[in-house]
């Protein structure tokens, strides 16, 4: 049994690792793309403020010098997508061959709801970065500023939207749209799924108020409910976004061992709790049938 359970704890990492790594890749190209993109505007918008007099006294001369960063949305949205579709083919390619199910193409339903996802998230993802662009520009007028120290400013600022948040965005929208994939198959082809976290001290463990995957790591459930947090799968945005954002746990299918069930009336269950099914006579099934 202690055997067993070393293997099954192999076999978990090692799927998580392949998803990871193939997440990895993912990432790093579209961090890159983000990075270009933010880190450009970002310079034409410090050039034109450069070239000001004065900061902006209100919200219309902000305006004038964001609206170059409203405008690279779609582009950030098809660079977002385009990425994280890649992903999901590779995710659903992935399951299908641990499934030992034949190859084929992640279907144009699923990549549908992937799009309208990306679409939105980044559309508010965008929101939020000219908000912030624009509550700099309102501070450094209300502090009252120079030009020179406004600028050093707005440039810390998009420093960080090309550090940390093109990360944040590629970590989340490539692990979400992988995870959305690996589930699909998942809840066509298996009646149990289980979720697999990183075991590792960057795993969220509730102590800041938000969810505990230390606790979902191994957990199963029958394929149409949800996990004990309320979500459907690792990256389900549908949750509160302090329980998926930077997630990197993953779902696999969980094949019950020969003479082992599910405890009744439980919702969610790990493996210690399987119980043994009830043994079939035949001698006397067969009389019964008889």
């Amino acid at each position: 049994m202690k055997a067993h359970k070393m293997a099954r704890e192999t076999d978990l990492f090692l799927a998580w690792w392949e998803a990871t790594k193939a997440a990895s890749d993912a990432e790093s190209g579209l961090r890159d793309a983000l990075a270009m993109m933010f880190d450009d505007v970002g310079k034409v918008i410090i050039t034109k403020l450069n070239k000001m007099r004065t900061l902006p006294s209100n919200d219309s001369g902000r305006q004038s010098l964001v609206v170059l960063l409203k405008n690279i949305k779609s582009k950030v949205q098809e660079a977002v997508f385009e990425h994280a579709a890649e992903a999901a083919n590779d995710a659903n390619r992935v399951a299908r061959i641990h499934m030992g199910l034949k190859p084929g193409d992640i279907s144009q339903v699923v990549l549908g709801r992937l799009k309208d996802k990306v679409f939105e998230a980044t559309d508010q993802t965008m929101s939020r970065i000219v908000g912030d662009v624009m509550g700099g520009l309102t501070d450094s007028y209300n502090q009252g500023l120079g030009i020179d120290e406004a600028a050093r400013n707005l440039r810390e600022t998009f420093d960080g939207l090309r550090d940390w948040e093109t990360r944040r965005i590629a970590r989340t929208e490539i692990n979400g749209a992988q995870s959305a994939a690996a589930h699909q198959v998942i809840e066509d082809h298996a009646s149990y799924r289980q979720w697999i976290a990183a075991e590792d001290d960057r795993v969220r463990d509730g102590s800041d108020g938000g969810d505990d995957h230390t606790y979902l790591h191994g957990q199963i459930v029958r394929v149409g409910d949800s996990y004990s947090n309320g979500l459907m799968y690792p990256g389900d945005t549908s949750g509160p976004i302090e329980n998926w954002v930077n997630c990197r746990c993953r779902e696999v299918a969980f094949n019950m061992s020969a003479g082992m069930m599910a405890p009744a009336g439980q919702p969610y269950f790990y493996e210690g709790d399987l119980v043994e099914a009830p043994k079939v006579d035949r001698e006397t099934t067969a009389v019964e049938v008889a």
